[in-house]
């Protein structure tokens, strides 16, 4: 299966430390599937004294981590979260540029906004599912901050095929959003993990194509507890 896995909160040379999570789950996937991973970036010039905005310019277009080849595209999204409610579209455009080199089976998107609602479109254009997982700020500070946002939030998960919540809090919030089935309980992220090291590759390959065509939430759910 391959998998475009795609999250503005990605570590990098310059920020080693920064979304180290979602790099363990594209590492974690990768010994599974044929992963890409893209990693937008807002655009700044290369110009020094502007903090985090400078050290951003620095990143490579491509780097190395772990095995995987993480691509940095740029898109403009300006500081302080000016014109936010457009960082989707601008997103959107990098997604759209990605198909030439790389033809998805799913795309995951870590973060609702503007990674997930860019996802969102981006999937539906090519018919594929999409996921998108969840992690705190993107459904508490962006949903309060500003009611538009709170519309692109909503709006993105609830068009994803599956969301992820990373605790229980994150789970209500989500629900709050109008997300009333969410594909993995907070609580059984490790079980799953855990169950999906004992399975064959090849088997789970075709256990996802099955899976796909099923019609909705309760009858894959339903099909998973029979075949896994």
């Amino acid at each position: 299966m391959r998998v475009l896995l795609t999250s503005r909160l990605y570590p990098s040379s310059v920020y080693p430390a920064r979304g180290t999570f979602v790099h363990n789950h594209a590492r974690f996937l990768n010994e599974r599937c044929n992963v890409q991973v893209l990693a937008p970036l807002p655009y700044f010039p290369r110009l020094p004294g502007f903090g985090r905005w400078s050290a951003l310019s620095r990143v490579g277009q491509i780097e190395e981590r772990d095995g995987l080849s993480i691509r940095y595209p740029r898109y403009f999204s300006p500081p302080r979260r000016l014109l936010f409610d457009r960082a989707w579209r601008a997103y959107l455009r990098i997604l759209n540029g990605s198909e030439r080199s790389f033809s998805p089976d799913l795309i995951h998107a870590h973060l609702a906004y503007p990674d997930g609602r860019a996802a969102v479109e981006y999937g539906a254009h090519l018919g594929l599912p999409v996921v998108i997982s969840v992690h705190g700020h993107d459904v508490r500070e962006i949903p309060d901050a500003n009611h538009r946002w709170r519309a692109l939030v909503a709006e993105a998960l609830t068009r994803a095929d599956a969301v992820v919540a990373s605790s229980r809090d994150v789970r209500e919030r989500v629900l709050g959003l109008g997300v009333d089935e969410l594909s993995v309980s907070a609580r059984s992220i490790a079980l799953v993990k855990a169950r999906v090291r004992e399975l064959n590759f090849v088997a789970c390959q075709q256990l996802a194509q099955q899976a796909l065509m099923l019609p909705g939430a309760h009858e894959v759910r339903a099909f998973v507890g029979e075949h896994c």
